[in-house]
């Protein structure tokens, strides 16, 4: 089974190995995901996917575009005041 991700856009992603196995593949490069293992996935490695023989259950973890997401809380109608509490830059 193959499984292409979306697109990285910049940023890195940590995915974390629930259940299964799997190896996630770049152009020139490759890593292996087992149970437990936890593994980051720079952007520059851009596109990648997973393949998997028995199945692989992953969570994918990743810091938004805190500038979309500043943007997408205030199309909700939630305030700067609000959000400064929840959404902390580290520049």
């Amino acid at each position: 089974h193959e499984c292409t991700a979306p697109k990285i856009c910049g940023r890195y992603f940590i995915l974390h190995c629930i259940d299964g196995e799997g190896t996630v593949t770049w152009e020139g490069g490759k890593i292996r995901l087992e149970r437990g293992k936890t593994v980051a996935v720079p952007a520059s490695i851009e596109p990648y996917g997973i393949t998997t023989d028995m199945g692989c259950i992953f969570y994918r973890d990743y810091v938004p575009d805190l500038r979309k997401l500043r943007k997408e809380l205030s199309d909700y109608g939630i305030s700067d005041e609000k959000m400064a509490g929840l959404i902390i830059s580290v520049d």
